[in-house]
């Protein structure tokens, strides 16, 4: 065993076992990094009365006593998804979730929170439902159920906060990391494979392992690859980072 930890081979996977736990420490270290993130989340967006029900005439809504034509019943989650709270003080412009120019907001009213005892409330403007600045710890969230009329389709959430940038929709990306993922474990899969047939120790009239290293260090670096591919899509998932942080905290 310990000449053949000494085969070049070897020397390298040790290599590069070494290099992954440095890159798994480095991102573990940013997941890890106070940062503050709010986001949101568009729950559902549900037509009141079908488009034929409307054409046709064989239902109306009223409002105020005005009939009103193509309402939705839109909810939308706001979220603290970062690992630092955000305070009053923070809000240097107001939460806004806005609508488009021709989107009528018939009534809006928070309908649940998380923590339960967070006291949310919301006003309205002209095209717009704005929250009123509440401290949001990790992991809070405020929902907020909106009738609307004349819906289309157009929703922006914007504000101005400290140490926010923007205020993003919550899983934008997601596809691609889904895809990186998957990517990686396809790699890591086919590379093993190749290794695991390359590995057992070689006839004797056949080349040592070492020396058919440059045949098999493509695979090698396939492995590695995929890997880190894997490891990386694995961490974009906000609920896999909740895992870890509490393994390491």
């Amino acid at each position: 065993m310990p000449e053949a930890l000494r085969d070049p081979i070897w020397q390298f996977i040790g290599a590069l076992l070494a290099f992954s736990a440095i890159v798994i420490s480095i991102l573990l270290y940013w997941m890890q990094r106070r940062r503050k993130v709010l986001s949101y989340e568009i729950v559902s967006r549900t037509p009141l009365l079908s488009v034929e029900e409307e054409v046709k005439g064989k239902l109306q809504i009223l409002f105020d006593g005005s009939p009103v034509q193509d309402v939705h019943l839109v909810i939308i989650k706001v979220m603290n998804s970062g690992n630092m709270p955000i305070v009053s003080a923070d809000y240097e412009r107001q939460v806004r979730i806005a609508f488009g120019e021709n989107t009528r907001i018939l009534t809006a009213e928070v309908s649940e929170t998380s923590p339960d005892n967070l006291e949310a409330s919301v006003s309205l403007e002209s095209k717009a439902v704005v929250l009123a600045p509440i401290l949001l710890n990790s992991g809070d969230s405020i929902t907020v159920k909106m009738l609307v009329s004349q819906f289309d389709r157009e929703i922006s959430v914007d504000g101005r906060i400290v140490g926010v940038k923007t205020i993003k929709r919550a899983g934008e990306g997601r596809v691609q990391y889904y895809i990186l993922t998957m990517g990686g474990m396809v790699l890591t899969l086919v590379g093993t494979i190749v290794l695991t047939r390359s590995s057992p120790p070689p006839p004797p009239d056949q080349p040592s392992l070492s020396e058919r290293l440059p045949e098999i260090l493509p695979f090698l670096l396939l492995v590695f690859l995929g890997y880190a591919m894997m490891l990386i899509g694995m961490l974009r998932y906000s609920r896999f980072r909740r895992v870890l942080r509490s393994l390491f905290s």
